[in-house]
């Protein structure tokens, strides 16, 4: 049903930001991801000022933390601000990857 559905897009708005909130309260102002994630998520990022890169590969992901220092965290909920990397050439310099 309709009530059904916006329940549902409520719950998962709330989700989100609740991730982003994580996100940001480590410190980090850009998202490196592995796998994609759809446009309203990328949307919300972008309001909240946080940049992301979708569907980036295994291989790039591992250089990537290589040349930042950073660690690369299977859940959002795994990050702190120890696994951040920085990299002072990036036009942001401290990001979060996730698997």
């Amino acid at each position: 049903s309709v009530e059904d559905y916006e329940k549902l897009q409520a719950y998962e708005k709330k989700a989100f930001a609740d991730m982003i909130a994580h996100v940001k309260d480590s410190g980090a102002n850009l998202v490196i991801c592995q796998w994609g994630f759809d446009d309203e998520a990328n949307h919300m990022l972008l309001r909240n000022e946080l940049p992301a890169v979708r569907w980036v590969g295994g291989p790039e992901m591992e250089l990537i933390a290589i040349a930042t220092g950073g660690r690369i965290v299977p859940r959002f909920e795994e990050l702190t601000p120890e696994k951040l990397g920085t990299d002072d050439h990036a036009m942001e310099n401290t990001m979060y990857m996730c698997m």
